[in-house]
């Protein structure tokens, strides 16, 4: 009994109902330490979810591409299928950064895979529905950002930079060159064993002003922030001479030496879910408001600056100028829309020009095209909302 009494002498009022003694407080130093903390893991994991959305989107065409190629002996059929398969498997979080220091990292691992199903074509010397000599790239890429260029003002862009290692090859083992003097486009060998690229890549993010939010109704869900981004990212290629098929080089038939650039626009406002009361006047929100990607819309670039870059068959090669864009450029211009209630997948439509067809031993093709079908990445949109009660206050 004397023990209890002793007890709860000691304990001071603040300590009997719950509070906390100035002697067990935490000290000031603590605080700021663990905000620090905090704000670097929060920092670090915005800087991996940002980066993973930014990845390009993969695209799968059937029966649903135009194209018109240069020489015009190789057009071909359109494609049964056209599949570019890049998306990346990303790799990082909140524990990705060096404590105190304000270095942030991620990484995506990229087995990528390009591949074209051909119509018949016994022209062309084709008998059956084939998947023509498909791109194998697999790569990795690092990514790294500071405070610096990171945790900047709203109205600020954020930074980064990243390195590339990749490879590029179509696994057949067929001869070099036709009898043309052309490579071989049948099952000709193909390899660029490792690509180094070097890139720079920023976003900002922006809100339009005076939105309507009224008119902005999504199903059982309201727009409350009408929120967008811009981005760009620009890198350099380098692929050594060491790892190219030699015959590539000792013609001078593939480019070296390319820049690379991308800038896009995505339209992500934020929605809040709601129940609609009975007598249709009052909507109360259920979860918390998310982004939902609804569109994105990008342009990307290629050029080769190889000044003895050659084109043409090996019997009479010639020397492509260094501002022939017709063999030195490709572009694209690419709109993706995400399908409503679906976090991974979108439709798209792409317009695009190729100076030097990337799909392997292609490179001395040129193609205009126009492509449309599916698109699937990793878009703003978040399916699990935190649940909030039924019994929050109306606010629409």
């Amino acid at each position: 009994m004397r023990i209890t009494l002793l007890v709860l002498l000691l304990i001071t009022p603040a300590e009997l109902y719950g509070g906390v003694s100035e002697k067990n407080k935490l000290p000031e130093d603590s605080v700021q330490r663990i905000e620090r903390i905090l704000d670097e893991r929060s920092t670090s994991l915005d800087f991996f979810k940002t980066t993973t959305i930014l990845a390009d989107a993969s695209t799968v065409s059937v029966y649903s591409e135009l194209n018109y190629v240069e020489p015009r002996s190789w057009q071909k059929k359109p494609f049964i299928m056209d599949g570019i398969f890049n998306t990346p498997v990303p790799v990082g979080g909140k524990w990705c950064h060096i404590p105190h220091h304000g270095i942030y990292f991620a990484m995506q691992l990229h087995p990528d895979i390009t591949v074209r199903i051909l119509q018949n074509d016994p022209a062309k010397g084709d008998s059956s529905s084939p998947v023509r000599t498909p791109s194998f790239m697999p790569g990795i890429s690092f990514f790294v950002t500071s405070d610096w260029f990171w945790n900047r003002p709203e109205n600020k862009a954020k930074h980064y930079f990243a390195f590339k290692i990749f490879h590029n090859s179509n696994g057949q083992d067929g001869t070099h060159f036709m009898p043309d003097g052309y490579w071989n486009r049948y099952n000709g060998d193909f390899s660029d064993f490792v690509i180094y690229e070097f890139i720079y890549g920023g976003i900002k993010n922006g809100q339009v002003k005076n939105d309507d939010k009224q008119k902005a109704l999504i199903g059982n869900s309201i727009r409350t922030a009408a929120t967008y981004s811009y981005y760009w990212n620009g890198s350099f290629q380098l692929s050594p001479k060491s790892s190219l098929v030699p015959d590539m080089t000792n013609y001078h038939l593939y480019g070296q030496y390319r820049t690379t650039g991308e800038i896009g626009f995505i339209w992500a406002p934020y929605y809040q879910d709601y129940v609609l009361s009975r007598d249709k006047k009052t909507k109360t929100p259920v979860n918390r408001p998310v982004r939902k990607e609804i569109f994105r819309v990008y342009a990307n670039f290629t050029y080769i600056w190889d000044y003895d870059l050659n084109t043409g068959s090996i019997y009479d090669l010639s020397r492509a100028k260094i501002y022939d864009i017709t063999k030195r450029l490709n572009a694209t211009v690419t709109f993706s829309a995400r399908i409503p209630g679906v976090s991974f997948a979108g439709l798209f439509l792409q317009a695009g020009y190729y100076g030097s067809d990337p799909y392997n031993v292609y490179f001395e093709e040129s193609m205009l095209f126009l492509r449309a079908g599916l698109s699937m990445g990793f878009f703003s949109f978040d399916l699990n909302p935190d649940k909030q009660k039924a019994s929050v206050k109306p606010e629409f």
